[in-house]
């Protein structure tokens, strides 16, 4: 089996944990994988430009059931089409990740901040769509965990942003901001971060932190308490990250959170995940009354 360039313990945010459904876990492994699988595709130094588009090009073909020859070195992609096909799930959650893979393997840059945004529709929103309909939550939820989503792959951008420049010259800062404050590609490859950088990175904390508190209602609109737990979590533990990335110079150092840090905010997600719950409980009789 194929070597990972992380595993889904390696992410910033709980993949399959044990917050999860235990009968959900085993597909969310396999979502993970296809999609681990793909964006290393993507990212790969060993493959040309018209190898990575090709395999990403067989990848949809297998998920929207177009690709009838059997390619084993695929299983990952076999795997997730045959969840999707046992649980009725819409296949874009898998087929619109690659579309930015796509993106990714063709090197596009963003000249707008819009640009990056939809980018991030296609590879992070389809991953809590997913979640949501794994878990029978109505489609109203979906929008606003687009929110949520994005920010998460915007929070990732930001952490490697050095990291993805020197290692697959891959960059997520649109060009018009890099035009706003005087900046270019490398400034970015400095050993410590200019003002202006500061500057730039502190704007997109402020619409990372903007898409967060639009997430933040999702908890109270999902009907399943584990998923209430989880996404309380993962907005405390966005929370903790912008703010970390704030205070540290991303150029320097590699902001991560600790085992300390995840513990105390998982007592806080599950404290308040119960007053959101007993509060509900408090309406419900009310209006029953």
């Amino acid at each position: 089996m194929k070597t990972f360039s992380k595993t889904h313990k390696q992410e910033n945010f709980p993949v399959a944990s044990f917050i999860s459904k235990k009968e959900h876990r085993d597909y969310i492994l396999k979502y993970y994988k296809f999609a681990r699988y793909a964006d290393d595709i993507a990212d790969s130094k060993n493959l040309s430009k018209e190898e990575k588009l090709k395999t990403l090009e067989v990848l949809s073909e297998i998920i929207k059931g177009t690709q009838l020859k059997e390619h084993k070195q695929f299983i990952y992609a076999y795997e997730l089409k045959d969840v999707l096909d046992k649980l009725e799930l819409n296949p874009r959650y898998a087929s619109d990740l690659l579309i930015a893979f796509i993106q990714d393997a063709k090197d596009f840059e963003y000249e707008t901040w819009g640009q990056l945004i939809n980018y991030c529709r296609y590879s992070a929103a389809p991953v809590g769509r997913f979640l949501l309909s794994l878990n029978k939550q109505p489609i109203a939820t979906h929008f606003v965990s687009d929110s949520l989503s994005i920010a998460l792959q915007l929070i990732n951008h930001l952490q490697d942003v050095k990291k993805d420049l020197l290692e697959i010259n891959r960059f997520y800062i649109p060009n018009e901001y890099l035009i706003e404050f005087n900046l270019s590609k490398k400034d970015f490859l400095k050993e410590k971060s200019s003002n202006n950088v500061i500057l730039l990175k502190n704007k997109i904390l402020d619409n990372i932190d903007g898409l967060i508190y639009d997430a933040t209602k999702l908890s109270r609109m999902v009907n399943s308490y584990r998923l209430k737990l989880e996404i309380i979590f993962i907005i405390n533990l966005s929370k903790k990250l912008t703010k970390k990335l704030r205070n540290s110079d991303i150029l320097k150092n590699t902001v991560k959170l600790g085992k300390i840090d995840c513990a105390n905010i998982f007592i806080k997600s599950v404290l308040q995940s119960l007053l959101t719950r007993r509060n509900l409980e408090i309406t419900y009789r009310k209006e029953k009354e």
